[in-house]
């Protein structure tokens, strides 16, 4: 609901509402698996 409020169209809410829940999972994840979710993420240029 608070998207909802944030945002003016119900689109833009439920895509800024998916994209917090999948940040939040990978965060998650990460920090299961050992890692430090806070660390960036290394791109490999190869």
């Amino acid at each position: 609901m608070l998207y909802k409020k944030l945002t003016t169209s119900m689109v833009t809410s439920d895509l800024k509402f998916v994209q917090a829940l999948d940040t939040e999972i990978t965060r998650l994840i990460v920090e299961v698996c050992g890692g430090d979710p806070n660390r960036p993420p290394y791109l490999n240029s190869t």
